[in-house]
């Protein structure tokens, strides 16, 4: 978050819980005319394609400069075939240690998810 007193502040909250979070960035200052950065590493891909989706629509909806990043995994047939296995393999195993499914999403997924920004 862009303040007066701090340049730059981190904060931890869930984001599925988006607006929760809003309150919170307001609570702390923030205005949604403020540029803002969301930086959406490591979950996109534990959260369903629905949740991901309102995340990025509310987040969106705020008035002024935003910018998302974010990381996510590509589905198996767009991988090089000679890595393609052992991709297969990691992705699994995550997923039975994690006890839940991996969400995967092709370029033009998260395209079409992104065309609120």
């Amino acid at each position: 978050m862009i303040g007066d007193r701090d340049k730059v502040k981190l904060i931890t909250h869930d984001a599925t819980d988006i607006d929760s979070l809003l309150d919170e960035l307001k609570r702390l200052g923030h205005h949604s005319s403020s540029p803002t950065i969301f930086l959406l590493e490591g979950f996109v891909y534990y959260i369903s394609r629905d949740k991901f989706s309102t995340l990025l629509e509310k987040l969106a909806a705020a008035d002024g400069k935003k910018v998302v990043i974010l990381d996510y995994v590509l589905p198996f047939e767009t991988i090089h075939e000679s890595n393609r296995e052992k991709s297969r393999l990691m992705l699994r195993s995550l997923e039975q240690g994690l006890g839940w499914p991996i969400m995967v999403y092709h370029k033009f997924d998260i395209t079409g998810l992104i065309q609120f920004f």
